[in-house]
This record gives structure tokens, C-alpha cells and sequence, in this order.
């Protein structure tokens, strides 16, 4: 996926089968043969950090947003540098998710790189979206 394309996203790589010798099922060298297990169903909601450039507030909830690569990806805990863009929440059909809430746990309020559930909006499985989240 893109930070701030229009295209369609089929899902979130949750981890990788390995292949070929190589024992990693969280990061692997580039060239490294493995299968991709991707969470890709139209209907998942997924946990995101917004990356603090812009303070989102409960009136976003129901709004589209778009991706920001912050910093690269950790090849230690496979966890991804890609964040919510906090400055993009609209009605922009074309935007890559939608907001569906706050993320409801006890480290997490709304400020600063907060933690925001999100929808993907352009999503390959999905008949096409429009406007805001349903």
C-alpha cells in the first residue's frame, strides 16, 4: 500500500509461513521466499496510531483518512511505520480508511498519537465506497 494513493488495499500482513531454510515468521531478508498471511477480509477493524501531526477529535469518528509512512518498519517486532495521517480526516471517498473510533483502552486518549480503530475504506474485496463510513 500507498500513504495518500487511490488504490485498493486487500489487507494487513499479520505474519509470514516460512519457506526455503529461513525460520523468521516476523521479518525476513529481502529476496527471502515466504508465504504472506494477510488479514484481508472488507469487514476487519484495525488498531492505528495517528501520527500526532494534528490533534483528531471525536467529531473525525465517521470520517476517511489516509496513511503516513513516520519511520520504517521493525524488523525485530515486525511491527509496521505506517500511521494515521491526523491531518487528511474527511469525507474524501478516495481516502485509504475509515475512522470508526477511539481505540477503548485504558493508556489511550484523544491527543496526540493517539490510538484510532479504522475500516479500510478502498479495499479490493469491497463494492465501491463512498463519502464517510456507514
Amino acid at each position: 500500500m500507498a500513504a495518500a494513493t487511490t488504490g485498493q488495499i486487500t489487507g494487513v500482513i499479520v505474519g509470514f509461513l516460512p519457506l526455503d531454510g529461513h525460520d523468521s515468521t516476523v521479518h525476513g531478508p529481502a529476496l527471502t521466499t515466504r508465504i504472506a498471511l494477510v488479514a484481508d477480509s472488507p469487514d476487519l477493524l484495525f488498531a492505528i496510531q495517528d501520527d500526532g501531526s494534528a490533534a483528531l477529535a471525536a467529531v473525525d469518528v465517521g470520517l476517511n483518512a489516509d496513511f503516513v509512512y513516520t519511520h520504517a518498519g521493525n524488523t525485530y517486532t515486525g511491527r509496521s511505520g505506517v500511521e494515521l495521517d491526523a491531518t487528511t480526516p474527511a469525507t474524501t471517498s478516495t481516502f485509504q480508511v475509515s475512522i470508526i473510533s477511539l481505540l477503548d483502552r485504558p493508556d489511550n486518549e484523544l491527543g496526540a498519537n493517539a490510538k484510532w480503530l479504522v475500516r479500510i475504506n478502498q479495499h479490493t474485496y469491497a463494492p465501491g465506497n463512498v463519502g464517510v463510513a456507514i
